[in-house]
């Protein structure tokens, strides 16, 4: 693997912060299960499929698919803990991260100790990557504020394997959301 110069390193470490980073979007309303987006670019198709609306204090679902659909091998930054999509959702207040299932597995309680990723990987034509992720409905460990949210996936995005230099990883990611609502649970009701 090739080592990135220091400048990189600050380039990579800053997009990967701000792909957790956002604004909440205005007043939508809650969505029926499954509810799904999809971006498309560069023959790369990203689908975030949510398994019913962010519920605050309890645990929501949301399923990610990386489709490359082109001719040409894609490379991409792998997100922390070595994921293809950061997971996120806004809500008013505060942004909370949604965890792959596979991660949260090895979790300790509320830790969860994975390095922080800055390497790359490659999407072959006509692979796909797919993850279901989870949010604990909390923020700042307690439960989030109803209202409304948006919940986005962002894929980091390089380049083509053919045009790509040795050691750069400057992604451009392609980032899909959905706009919803964090809703009460009916239990608590």
């Amino acid at each position: 693997m090739a080592r990135l110069p220091p400048s990189r390193l600050f380039t990579a470490a800053l997009v990967t912060a701000l792909v957790f980073l956002g604004c909440a979007t205005p007043d939508p309303s809650p969505l029926p299960d499954g509810a799904t987006a999809t971006v498309q670019r560069d023959g790369i198709r990203l689908t975030l499929t949510l398994e019913g609306v962010p519920i605050s204090g309890a645990r929501s679902w949301a399923r990610v698919r990386v489709e490359n659909l082109g001719t040409r091998a894609v490379v991409w930054a792998k997100a922390l803990c070595y994921v293809p999509a950061a997971v996120s959702i806004d809500t008013t207040l505060a942004t909370g991260l949604y965890i792959e299932d596979r991660v949260r597995g090895t979790a300790t309680g509320n830790t969860i100790l994975c390095p922080a990723s800055l390497s790359t990987a490659e999407l072959l034509p006509g692979a796909a990557l797919q993850m279901r992720t989870s949010w604990s409905g909390t923020v700042d460990d307690a439960p989030a504020a109803p209202g409304p949210a948006t919940v986005k996936a962002s894929f980091a995005f390089i380049g083509f394997a053919d045009r790509i230099p040795v050691g750069f990883i400057d992604p451009t990611p392609l980032v899909v959301e959905i706009s919803t609502a964090v809703t009460v649970s009916p239990k608590a009701e």
